[in-house]
């Protein structure tokens, strides 16, 4: 048992920290254009009056003035696994080290459970209450980000330029 737990908290660690080499990737995003059309890809960066994309179907680079934006979706990736599977471990190991407690302060008492099973039913069940509560959070942190350009003040649009630069593949391009 002490053997699966520990693989199991190996696996989730490496499943936490992802991928740790290779090359930084953009958001991927949606550019709605003044004209009604739209372009998907991922962000490369973002200069002072244009925004540079490769577009997802033909992998072109694809350069998009400031001036011709009217929305940009941020297109997000749900984190509802992950918060599920961190809402299970840590509601685990509060409910069995609570369980194990409240099993051992009445010791005294005639007990038909051992405090094994007391903390591993009690583990189980507020992990899996945990898992809920974690992938309702994961769920909403990966909700995709709407900016609207259209009818915004010049100082507004440059403070999400500067946000978005940041998510770009070379945040520092200028």
């Amino acid at each position: 048992m002490k053997k699966a737990c520990a693989l199991f908290f190996v696996v989730f660690l490496f499943l936490l920290t992802g991928p740790l080499h290779g090359e930084r990737r953009g958001a991927e995003v949606t550019i709605e254009k003044n004209d009604g059309r739209k372009v998907s890809g991922e962000l490369i960066a973002v200069k002072e009056d244009t925004l540079l994309l490769k577009e997802s179907q033909s992998g072109a680079d694809v350069s998009i003035g400031v001036d011709e934006l009217e929305a940009i979706t941020i297109e997000k990736k749900s984190r509802a696994l992950l918060g599920a599977g961190i809402g299970f471990l840590s509601g685990g190991v509060m409910g069995a080290f609570a369980g194990a407690a409240a099993h051992n302060s009445n010791s005294g008492k005639f007990q038909i459970f051992s405090t094994k099973d007391v903390a591993l039913v009690s583990g189980l069940i507020v992990g899996v209450l945990g898992s809920i509560v974690g992938a309702g959070i994961g769920g909403m942190a990966g909700k995709d980000e709407l900016m609207s350009f259209k009818g915004r003040s010049e100082s507004a649009i440059r403070a999400d330029l500067r946000r978005l630069r940041n998510k770009a593949r070379v945040p520092g391009f200028q």
